[in-house]
C-alpha cells in the first residue's frame, strides 16, 4: 500500500505518445533543502523499480505492483544508508546496520535472497556488467579518487585523483566508463576511459553543467550519453552568482563519434537523468516554489507578500519592512545565487511593492536581520573574493556578517565557529548575537558573539552548551524579557523546543514534535509569553504557537497543505511572517525514438 505519509500522487502504467512524456511517479518532500540535494530518483535496468532518497531514508517504488515502501523495512533492516542497483535483473548493492552490526549485501528484489557482494567496502559504487570489475570513489594507498578495480589486478587503477566525478556511467556493453568531473575554471568535461586497454579522451569540456552529483546514462547502442546540462554552451561565473539568471537544468544526448550536444528535454525545473531501458529515457523533474507570507499571530490563511524564490522573513525593529534572501534553487549553481532584500509593508504586514535588493554578492547570503536599534545588518554568508565555481570553492566563507543598515562596507563577523552556520538572532539590548553551527563531528550547537554595539566589532566568541542538551540544536532566540533562550533540539529525528537560562541553571521543555525541515526555526512574541515553531501537523510543516512559561498544549496556527519553516513575530506582536514551500519530485519517461527527433 502506498504510504500516507508521502505525499504521491500514484504509481502506474503510462501510456503517451513521442510528443508527451509518461509520469511515473511524483513525490513532495517536506524538507527544505535536504531532498533538493537527495539528486534524482535511480531505476532498475528495465524500469519496473524506482529507487530515491525522501526525508532521509530510501523508498522502493514497484510501478508493476503499484507499491511504495521504505526500503529498510522491505530487507528487514534497521536502516539503509546507501542503496545503488547493479546491471541486470532486479539487484541492488545495499549497505546499512542490521542489529547494530553495518553490513554490505547484493539483494535480490525478486527472491528476496541476499549475497556478499566481493567489492570494495565503504565506497561510493559503480557496477559494470563485467564479473569482478567495480568503478568506486574512495581511498586507495595514500590518495584517493576514482578509481577502477579489475579482476585479475591485485591494485585498483587510479583515474581521477582526489576528486570526485559529478556523473559517471558504464556502457552497455562494459567496455567504457564515462565521468563528468569540475575542471578548474568552473566548468566541466566528460571524459571516457577503456576499460580494456586503459586509454582515456575527453569528449566534451566546458560543460555548464551542475557540480552537485548527477546521472549519466549510455543510449541501448553506446551511441549517445545522456546528461544534464543549463545549455550547450556555458555562460560566465558572474551568472552562476546572479538570482535573476534562468540556469535550470535540461537533457542533452551527447553524440560519443562527434561531440554533439541534441537537447531531449527542455523545459521548467532541473530535470535530471534517472536512467534508461531498452525503450525509454526516464528523469527526475524538480520543481521548489518558496514564498514569504504573513498570518496572523491567532492563525488563519497566510497571505503571501513575496513569491515563487523568497524566504527566511526577518522584521525590521519598526515594523514596517521584512527582509527575505530570494533566489532559486538551482542546482547547478546551489546556493551561489542567493541574495539579499528588503519589502516595505503596511500596517497589515501586507507588501507595498517588490523586494528590493539589499545584500547583494558573490555567493550565498541568507537570514538578514536588524539590530533591535536597527543600526546593523548581520546575516549568514558564504562570500567569496572572486566568483564562485561551487559550494566551497573561491575562498568562500561560512560566517555571520555584519553591515552598516544605512550603507557601508560589510565585515566579517564570525570566525570558524563551524560548517553550515545559522540564521543570527540578536539579544534585546543588541551587545550579542546567537546562531548555530556544526562542529567538526557534525553536531550543531549555539555559538553567541558578543559585539560593541557602536562599532559593531566583536568582542569575544562562545559555544553555549546547557547541561542536559545532548542532540544537535537547530535553532535559537533571545527571550525579549527574560534572561532565557528558546532552543530547538533535534534528538535522532525528534524536535524538542527548550527553555533555557542563559546562566545554564535550568530549562523547561514545551514542546516535542516531528519535523522534516532542516532549519525550522522558532521566535518569541515580544512580551515573552509564547514561542511560534513550525512542527509536522498530519502531512504538513504548520506554524504552532505555545507559552513560553510551559505547562500548556501547543496551540496550531495553520491548517493548509504546505510547509513552513522560520517564522518570526511581527514587533507588535500582532503577526507572523513564514516561509511557505513546496518541492515536487517528478519521475517521467520519454521513448528513445522521441529523443532522437
Amino acid at each position: 500500500m502506498l504510504r500516507p505519509w508521502i505525499a504521491a500522487l500514484g504509481l502506474f502504467a503510462a501510456l503517451f505518445s513521442r510528443e508527451e512524456p509518461g509520469v511515473l511517479h511524483v513525490y513532495h518532500p517536506r524538507s527544505w533543502y535536504g531532498d533538493c540535494l537527495a539528486g534524482p530518483a535511480q531505476t532498475s535496468s528495465d524500469g519496473r523499480f524506482l529507487l530515491y532518497s525522501c526525508e532521509g531514508r530510501y523508498l522502493l517504488a514497484d510501478t508493476q505492483a503499484d507499491t511504495l515502501d521504505p526500503l529498510a523495512e522491505r530487507l528487514g533492516w534497521d536502516d539503509v544508508g546507501y542503496a545503488r542497483f547493479v546491471p541486470g535483473g532486479h539487484r541492488m548493492f545495499v549497505r546499512g546496520p542490521v542489529e547494530g552490526q553495518r553490513i554490505e549485501r547484493i539483494h535480490d528484489l525478486d527472491d528476496g535472497s541476499f549475497h556478499e557482494p566481493g567489492v570494495p567496502s565503504n565506497f561510493e559504487l559503480c557496477f559494470t556488467s563485467v564479473a569482478g570489475r567495480v568503478v568506486f570513489v574512495g581511498p586507495s594507498g595514500a590518495t584517493w579518487g576514482l578509481q577502477v578495480q579489475d579482476p585479475g589486478r591485485d591494485e585498483p587503477l587510479l583515474l581521477l585523483e582526489r576528486q570526485s566525478p559529478s556523473g559517471w556511467a558504464v556502457s552497455t556493453d562494459g567496455s567504457t566508463l564515462a565521468w563528468l568531473a569540475l575542471t578548474s575554471d568552473g566548468w566541466s568535461q566528460l571524459t571516457l576511459f577503456d576499460l580494456a586497454d586503459g586509454s582515456s579522451r575527453v569528449v566534451a569540456s566546458g560543460l555548464d553543467t551542475s557540480y552537485q552529483r548527477t546521472t549519466l546514462a549510455w543510449s541501448p547502442d553506446d551511441a549517445r550519453i545522456f546528461l544534464s546540462l543549463v545549455g550547450p554552451e556555458h555562460e560566465t561565473l558572474a551568472d552562476k552568482q546572479d538570482p535573476a539568471s534562468e540556469r535550470d537544468l535540461d537533457i542533452y544526448a551527447l553524440v560519443v563519434d562527434t561531440g554533439e550536444l541534441v537537447p531531449v528535454v527542455v523545459g521548467p525545473g532541473d530535470d535530471l537523468v534517472t536512467g534508461v531501458t531498452q525503450a525509454e529515457l526516464l528523469w527526475t523533474r524538480l520543481e521548489t516554489s518558496m514564498r514569504v507570507g504573513v498570518v496572523s499571530i491567532d492563525g488563519g490563511e497566510i497571505v503571501e507578500i513575496v513569491g515563487e524564490t523568497a524566504s527566511y522573513p526577518f522584521w525590521h525593529p519598526d515594523g514596517d519592512r521584512i527582509s527575505a534572501m530570494f533566489g532559486a534553487f538551482h542546482l547547478a549553481d546551489w546556493a551561489l545565487n542567493w541574495d539579499l532584500g528588503v519589502v516595505s509593508v503596511d500596517e497589515d504586514g501586507l507588501a507595498r511593492g517588490p523586494l528590493e535588493p539589499v545584500v547583494v554578492g558573490n555567493h550565498e547570503d541568507f537570514a538578514l536581520n536588524w539590530s533591535p536599534d536597527g543600526r546593523w545588518l548581520a546575516y549568514h554568508s558564504h562570500r567569496s573574493p572572486e566568483p564562485a565555481i561551487a559550494y566551497a570553492g573561491n575562498g568562500a566563507t561560512d560566517d555571520i556578517w555584519l553591515r552598516p543598515a544605512a550603507g557601508g562596507p560589510e565585515f566579517r563577523l564570525s570566525r570558524d565557529p563551524g560548517a553550515e552556520v545559522c540564521q543570527p538572532e540578536w539579544s534585546a539590548d543588541g551587545y550579542e548575537l546567537v546562531f548555530v553551527a556544526a562542529n567538526a563531528s557534525g553536531r550543531y550547537r549555539p555559538v553567541i558573539i558578543e559585539i560593541d554595539p557602536e562599532e559593531g566589532t566583536p568582542v569575544s566568541q562562545r559555544e553555549f552548551l546547557p547541561e542536559g542538551i545532548s542532540g544537535g540544536v537547530k535553532s535559537a532566540c533571545y527571550s525579549p524579557v527574560a534572561p532565557e533562550m528558546a532552543l530547538e533540539e533535534d534528538v535522532n529525528g525528534e524536535r524538542r523546543l527548550w527553555i533555557v537560562s542563559l546562566d545554564g541553571s535550568g530549562k523547561r521543555l514545551l514542546a516535542t514534535y516531528r519535523s522534516f525541515t532542516e532549519l525550522s526555526g522558532c521566535d518569541f512574541t515580544p512580551d515573552g509569553e509564547s514561542v511560534v515553531y513550525c512542527a509536522l501537523a498530519g502531512e504538513h510543516a504548520q506554524l504552532f504557537r505555545v507559552a513560553a512559561a510551559g505547562g500548556e498544549e501547543p496551540v496550531q496556527l495553520t491548517h493548509d497543505e504546505e510547509e513552513k519553516y522560520a517564522p518570526q513575530v511581527s514587533p507588535d506582536g500582532e503577526r507572523v511572517a513564514v516561509t511557505v514551500y513546496t518541492h515536487t519530485k517528478t519521475v517521467l519517461s520519454l521513448p528513445l525514438e522521441a529523443s532522437d527527433e
